[in-house]
């Protein structure tokens, strides 16, 4: 929302992220439940995985995740080999 609104790109991610915004609903059982139009978006078809980054979360199809996490981690670990900054020494 800091970013500058004048801007095409910024509007467009907006219109994307906060455009989809939506109020949340628990089912009688506690389960949370995802409006058909964001899950389309997201490529949920059967199970997710919920990940927490700060003050915000990241909702994923499950196999999308996992073939990303793999990604994910060999870009780190080939930064890692590379830098010798404060990264280096952090592990997962």
């Amino acid at each position: 929302m800091k970013l500058p609104n004048l801007n095409s790109k910024t509007r467009a991610l907006q219109r994307l992220y906060i455009g989809h915004a939506t109020d949340g609903e628990l089912d009688s059982q506690g389960r949370v439940l995802i409006p058909t139009p964001l899950r389309e978006f997201a490529g949920i078809e059967k199970r997710a995985v919920l990940t927490g980054q700060g003050n915000k979360f990241e909702l994923w199809d499950e196999e999308l995740y996992q073939s990303r996490r793999e990604g994910w981690l060999d870009e780190l670990r080939s930064e890692e080999e590379e830098s010798s900054d404060g990264l280096a020494n952090f592990s997962l």
